[in-house]
């Protein structure tokens, strides 16, 4: 049980001092190679104090201007004055270890039964710091190779915080101007980081780790995640991989690869948002100024602001996706196996696949897709240009654009409607069931379903091929089209020229027409156009009763109905030869058939003329003209009643 006591200028020098109780020394300096208090504690008050090993059964307490001891062992208070340097060579203590210093420097420092406070004006410098229970350091500025504990660490706001190694079995909280480490982990606990600059090259935690920094560079992140940057910050990831929720708000976010494999990932981007790879065992939240990704994986929520670019190289989800864009979207492949597809974007949406498991919604200027799969319903603004390489679609498929809509082949297992505000153009339209088409114009090669088209007034109706096995409902301010039909009617109105090859029909053809031109009519067919309008037909050819009324001129090739054929003309009916397994009614102002074979009514308004080239019928005929001329008129079972200029001849 010692007290030493030597004046301030004093040096006290032990080569070896062992007390059975607690020991007290004050000097001006003191140098010692081995001090210790086998039975109870050591206090020193010193100028500077230097020695090999000071052992202390219990506590350990000195203050000193400066301490620089190789090997320190129990319970320790240091404390040295503002100027002073605190260096330990090696410190091991049974207890609570507390350092107060004006800078500390130290190649092993633990607390094998207790904590470690370390409270540091400037610098805090050390290659490894253990305690069994927690580590507090406060200190100007901390450069740690290796830290292990449960640590809570201060820096000042330009103090910057170095780790070569920090391992915690408990919760770690950072406070540091810059934190700087290579491999920082909690293994038991969460870490908690706030910095102006974070950089690391590997972050692990058994529980959240949550970041707050101006500037954020990581290689490898592992845990639930939260960070945040300032506005003016950038967040970079080489590889996060995360076991719950990452929630990340940053200025601008470049990374490699960002995955939470059991939660989600969240997403909050002032500026651009760049990764390779991203992945959530749940959903994918992104709120960002632009976004390019090279792939997305789980259910996924992706939007830009209104000034940004969204472009995404692969994307497969296994539930719902919702993609917004400002501006642009791009993307090569978008697969939703479990959910539907909404994708929006500002300005023009580009891509070559889509796949979703139920619906596809898809919202933009303009929209190009090479190749769309599912129950789909897209929408363009008044502005937008859809376009699709190949677009097929399980059930119903709706399509609505303000502007044009342009495709190769559109296909649906079910109906197809279209709602295109310029012009619609395609290759292939294939639907299941009925097809409704409403656009300002029309041109589709080749049409196979139930269909109804309707055109505005300044519109022209273009079908290459057009085949239907249900009715067919078409229209149009003017309609074209190679072959029209339908496995049961065909209704078509126009206002101004019909003009097409074949028209085909299981039941009625009716059309309302400024003018007709047809090489073909089949089935019971009723033909009306305007009083303006001139119809003329190649070849018709009918099952059942055939109408036709035209305002003008009806000039045909051959007509044939099994049942009766009623003609209306407002000028000339013309035509080269007419069949009908019933009778034949024809009224015009003047007639000019070459062959007429039929039961017949002709009537011709008074100034008209009514001209045969071979009339042959099986019926009775009944003629009625201003003037006839024939060649041959025949009723090969019946009577022939012809009235001319009201003088009547049976």
């Amino acid at each position: 049980g010692t007290t030493l006591t030597s004046t301030s200028t004093g040096l006290t020098n032990f080569g070896s001092a062992t007390a059975d109780g607690d020991a007290t020394i004050t000097a001006g300096t003191l140098t010692f190679a081995d001090l210790a208090s086998t039975g109870g504690s050591i206090a020193i008050t010193a100028g500077d104090v230097t020695g090999t090993t000071l052992n202390a059964a219990n506590a350990v307490t000195i203050g000193a201007a400066s301490i620089d001891i190789a090997t320190l062992t129990a319970g320790t208070t240091l404390t040295t004055t503002s100027s002073g340097t605190t260096l330990f060579g090696d410190a091991t203590t049974g207890g609570n270890a507390s350092v107060t210093a004006d800078s500390l420097t130290f190649d092993t420092l633990t607390s094998t039964g207790g904590n470690i406070a370390i409270d540091v004006t400037n610098a805090t410098t050390g290659a490894t710091l253990t305690a069994d229970g927690s580590v507090l350091i406060d200190s100007g500025t901390i450069d740690i190779t290796t830290l292990t504990a449960g640590t809570t660490l201060t820096s000042t706001s330009t103090g910057l915080t170095n780790f070569g190694s920090a391992t915690s079995g408990d919760d770690a909280t950072i406070t540091a101007g810059t934190l700087t480490f290579t491999d920082l982990a909690s293994t038991g606990g969460s870490i908690a980081i706030t910095a102006g600059d974070v950089t690391g090259t590997t972050l692990t935690a058994a529980d959240a780790v949550t970041i707050g920094a101006t500037s954020i560079d990581i290689a490898t992140l592992t845990a639930g995640t939260t960070l945040a940057t300032t506005t003016s910050g950038a967040t970079i990831l080489g590889a996060a991989t995360s076991g719950g929720d990452a929630s990340i708000t940053a200025a601008s976010l470049d990374f490699d690869t960002l995955a939470s494999t059991t939660g989600s990932v969240t997403l909050a981007v002032t500026g651009a948002t760049t990764g390779t790879t991203l992945t959530a065992g749940t959903a994918i939240a992104i709120d960002s100024g632009s976004l390019v990704l090279g792939l997305a994986t789980a259910g996924t929520t992706l939007a830009s602001t209104t000034s940004g670019a969204t472009s995404i190289t692969t994307a497969t989800s296994v539930g719902a996706m919702t993609l917004a864009a400002g501006t642009t979207l791009d993307f090569d492949s978008l697969t939703s196996s479990a959910g539907g597809i909404q994708a929006a974007a500002g300005g023009a949406l580009a891509g070559t696949t889509v796949d979703a498991a139920t619906a596809v919604l898809l919202t933009a200027d303009s929209v190009d897709i090479d190749t769309l799969t599912a129950g789909t319903t897209l929408a363009s603004t008044s502005t937008g240009a859809t376009r699709y390489g190949t677009a097929t679609a399980g059930s119903t498929m709706t399509i609505t654009t303000g502007g044009a809509l342009d495709f190769l082949s559109l296909a649906s297992g079910g109906n197809f409607q279209a709602t295109v505000g310029t012009a619609m153009t395609g290759s292939q339209l294939t639907s299941g069931a009925g097809v409704a088409i409403t656009t300002g114009s029309l041109d589709i090669a080749t049409l196979d379903a139930a269909t109804t088209l309707a055109i505005d007034s300044a519109g022209t109706a273009i079908l290459g091929i057009a085949t239907s096995g249900d009715s067919a409902t078409i229209t149009a301010d003017s309609l074209d089209f190679g072959t029209l039909a339908s496995g049961a009617a065909v209704f078509i109105t126009v206002a101004n020229a019909t003009t097409g090859t074949t028209l085909d029909a299981a039941t009625a053809i009716t059309i309302d027409s400024g003018s007709l031109a047809l090489d073909l009519a089949s089935a019971g067919t009723t033909l009306a156009t305007t009083t303006s309008g001139a119809t003329r037909i190649t070849t018709g050819t009918a099952g059942g009763t055939m109408t036709l009324a035209a305002g003008t001129t009806l000039d045909f090739g051959s007509l044939a109905s099994g049942a009766d054929i009623l003609a209306t003309a407002g000028t000339a009916l013309t035509g080269t030869t007419l069949t009908a397994a019933g009778a034949a009614a024809l009224d015009a102002a003047t007639i000019d058939i070459a062959t007429l074979d039929a039961g017949t009514t002709l009537v011709s308004t008074s100034s008209g003329a009514t001209i045969f080239g071979s009339a042959t019928s099986g019926g009775d005929a009944t003629i009625t003209a201003d003037s006839l001329a024939f060649d041959t008129i025949g009723s090969a079972a019946g009577d022939i009643v012809i009235t001319v200029a009201g003088d009547t001849t049976t």
